[in-house]
């Protein structure tokens, strides 16, 4: 039996044993994964909104700059908002 051949049927025999598993569905929190981020999340919001609140000292030519630095100020407390909202209804049945 030459290499191909036998690369063929071990191949042929792979598939098959992987038909026979049941797909089994992984949990995040198997692997480790816990999705708590939220403190990070929000001081990550928090630091960004100083820093862009800062970037409003800086010399402006035109007010164009400072209306996006406020429109993305805006962006982020909205959703810092919408974030405590969520925690404070997450428990609630």
């Amino acid at each position: 039996m030459s290499a191909v051949e036998r690369a063929s049927q071990h191949a042929q025999i792979d598939t098959t044993q992987e038909r026979q598993q049941p797909i089994e569905h992984e949990e995040p929190a198997d692997w480790g994964w816990h999705a708590n981020l939220s403190k990070w999340a929000r001081l990550g919001g928090i630091l960004s909104i100083i820093v862009l609140l800062l970037g409003l000292t800086a010399t402006h030519y035109n007010n164009a700059g400072t209306a996006a630095i406020l429109f993305c100020v805006g962006v982020l407390v909205l959703g810092l908002i919408v974030d405590q909202s969520h925690r404070k209804r997450s428990f609630r049945g």
